[in-house]
């Protein structure tokens, strides 16, 4: 844990906008200040980050273009430039087809923000082009995600002072590049909410975060069959919800209108006002269901990749969200099913509670339920990180890097190897709703094996004003 000034930061700004980065002091994420318009805060993200967004691009997206384009990463070949050129056109006509017309009709505000970044990146010159920016932002999650992330929250009688303490680790295949470009964005939108957010250098959408009025925010993947399209990208439901959220009742009813992608599991915690809490809202397409904490077990409520609202367990009684993700299984290849499935599996293997539980047993979450129970009442920014980093979220479930090709050339010219580490935590996090502070660990593989660092968003808001 580290709390720490922006003394030896290297200040980057551009018109009311700023760039910090940290170059002497290992893993520590760049901040990226932003405010103004939609446009104005897209085409400084643009301009600022212009070398780290082509890198990110090309290192991160080409081989899951070459996938795309019929690359076998099992075969041990290398991916050929026809082939991820192939794949591109195939993930942009996905992304036209199934998010740009949501975005453009649900989330206006956004499309205008990615046209404003589009500029900042041709104002630095930058080689990318218009459809690199469409599908570094909207590629539909069915066609790439993978199932990890594990988050919890702990407030009142659970934690040591009462307030929210949200855990959130994002878990994913990085190609051992992706942590290279994790970085902190901090936003003040012309309208909306102010809001802090860990994301990757181009996407203006982040997967965790917290904002002013007190809500934190951690979201895992849950594919479902129950998938329509189009559909805005589940990133920018969270943005929205970021942006324009008060109450988890406000995001609840955002989440309901705006539907779901491939199924997800949204842990969303308020940490001011009368009510500490804290809910894991489910979606999939038109699905949306809300469970809060078990009464058996109250002020703690935890969240893996396995749909937890299945009518009966822990005092839920909504829609069972079980039956589309079941049937997403039930459709995979037996080598391909997640580590927490005891296959052959089939829908009768899930038609009733107890079965459910028989037949799934993630061991994270199996693992918080132990890991909260030990340290009830004595939970705070430490303790989290202790529970987040436990050996059951990093090592032991963690197959290492895999060389899936030697070096080869990558679109817009970049060379490297194509490394797998499946499942490793991009970064893990520590929110406190109530007073707006982060903690973040991110830059190294797993993030946990850095440091925490302390980001405040009040004290960060009173330094962006002396920039800008």
């Amino acid at each position: 844990m580290v709390n720490k000034g922006i003394e030896d930061a290297n200040i980057i700004t551009y018109q009311k906008c700023t760039l910090l980065e940290f170059p002497k002091d290992k893993f520590r994420p760049p901040i990226l200040y932003l405010q103004g318009t939609p446009h104005e805060m897209g085409k400084a993200h643009g301009y600022l980050y212009a070398d780290k967004i082509m890198h990110f691009f090309s290192e991160y997206f080409s081989p899951i273009a070459a996938i795309f384009g019929g690359w076998d990463p099992t075969s041990g070949e290398v991916p050929s430039l026809e082939q991820m050129e192939h794949g591109k056109e195939i993930i942009l006509a996905l992304a036209n087809k199934r998010c740009v017309p949501a975005i453009m009709k649900q989330a206006p505000n956004f499309w205008e923000e990615l046209k404003g970044l589009y500029e900042g990146l041709k104002e630095a010159n930058s080689p990318l082009q218009w459809e690199d920016i469409i599908i570094g932002n909207c590629m539909p999650e069915d066609a790439w995600i993978l199932q990890h992330c594990s988050n919890f929250a702990a407030w009142n009688t659970a934690a040591v002072n009462g307030m929210v303490i949200h855990g959130v680790n994002l878990d994913f295949e990085t190609f051992d590049v992706m942590q290279n470009y994790v970085g902190i964005m901090i936003a003040r939108p012309k309208e909306g909410n102010v809001f802090l957010g860990v994301h990757c250098a181009g996407n203006i959408s982040p997967n965790s975060w917290i904002n002013d009025k007190g809500l934190s925010y951690g979201e895992m993947t849950c594919n479902s069959v129950n998938v329509e399209w189009p559909q805005i990208p589940h990133l920018m439901h969270g943005r929205k919800v970021a942006q324009e959220a008060s109450t988890i009742k406000e995001a609840y009813s955002i989440l309901q209108k705006t539907g779901g992608t491939t199924g997800w599991a949204n842990l969303i915690a308020e940490g001011k006002g009368s009510n500490p809490h804290a809910v894991d809202i489910e979606l999939a397409g038109k699905d949306i269901a809300l469970r809060y904490e078990d009464p058996e077990f109250p002020d703690v409520i935890w969240v893996t990749n396995i749909f937890t609202c299945y009518p009966g367990f822990q005092g839920y009684d909504g829609i069972n969200m079980i039956p589309g993700q079941a049937t997403y299984w039930a459709q995979m290849n037996e080598k391909d099913l997640p580590d927490f499935l005891n296959p052959p599996i089939s829908l009768e293997d899930f038609n009733t509670l107890e079965k459910w539980r028989k037949n799934v047993k993630c061991p994270r979450y199996e693992r918080y339920r132990e890991l909260l129970k030990k340290n009830f009442g004595k939970i705070d920014v430490a303790k989290a990180i202790e529970i987040q980093s436990d050996k059951v979220f990093t090592i032991e479930r963690m197959p290492g890097r895999i060389q899936l090709a030697p070096t080869c050339k990558h679109l817009f010219g970049t060379e490297r190897p194509i490394i797998s580490n499946k499942a490793w935590s991009l970064w893990s996090c520590v929110f406190i709703p109530e007073i707006e502070e982060a903690w973040v660990a991110a830059g190294d593989i797993p993030a946990q094996n850095g440091y925490y660092w302390r980001i405040s968003l009040p004290e960060h808001l009173t330094l962006m004003e002396k920039f800008s």
